[in-house]
């Protein structure tokens, strides 16, 4: 994993609010007071701060996988498509039951290839930098393709990797590289619960 040493004195004035993110984690280093919980606006100030620094996440960062917003799996999970690619007939439609959705769903997930799009599934970033002492990390969505455009947004942050991802999971399912890897897909996808998907799933 990549480390971006800092100083809290390259801030300058655009310091507070990325005081304020690093007290939330434990710097060692940073001796001021925080609530514990920071806005969407401020972590976006937070990326204003990266920037003034001069580091780029879409080149400096590391990539953890794929972002698919919870409140969007029934773009891939529902009826319809399960009808389609399943070749139901039109009286079967009504009566899909709750194991064919499952069956669907998880072989949808072992094909993510087929299924994902740089325009709705935002990469999944990783910057981390450190004051030599205790070190942060903080997660960007990149979203689009070189050609239409690419965009890159704060969206979280962590200690490290798995604590970064932990804090997405309440929004996000994260694909990591495992549901690339024949020999690791079975075990990703079977960590993907049955409740998830059924909960997720869009049945108009």
């Amino acid at each position: 994993m990549k480390r971006w040493q800092i100083s809290l004195s390259q801030f300058g004035t655009r310091s507070s609010l990325f005081k304020h993110l690093l007290v939330l984690i434990g710097f060692k280093s940073c001796k001021v007071s925080a609530a514990k919980t920071i806005t969407a606006d401020e972590l976006a100030a937070i990326t204003d701060c990266i920037d003034y620094l001069g580091l780029d996440p879409e080149t400096e960062a590391d990539r953890l996988g794929y972002l698919v917003p919870l409140d969007r799996l029934d773009i891939w999970f529902n009826d319809q498509n399960l009808f389609e690619r399943e070749g139901l007939d039109d009286e079967q439609f009504d009566s899909i039951t709750d194991q064919q959705r499952l069956a669907f769903a998880r072989r949808v997930l072992h094909n993510l290839g087929d299924w994902l799009d740089a325009d709705l599934h935002p990469g999944l970033l990783a910057l981390a930098v450190t004051d030599g002492k205790t070190e942060i990390v903080i997660g960007y969505a990149i979203t689009g393709y070189s050609f239409s455009g690419i965009e890159v947004r704060c969206i979280g942050y962590g200690r490290d990797h798995t604590s970064l991802c932990k804090n997405l999971e309440g929004d996000y399912l994260i694909i990591d590289d495992s549901f690339f890897v024949g020999s690791l897909v079975d075990a990703a996808v079977a960590s993907i619960s049955d409740e998830l998907i059924l909960t997720s799933w869009g049945r108009g």
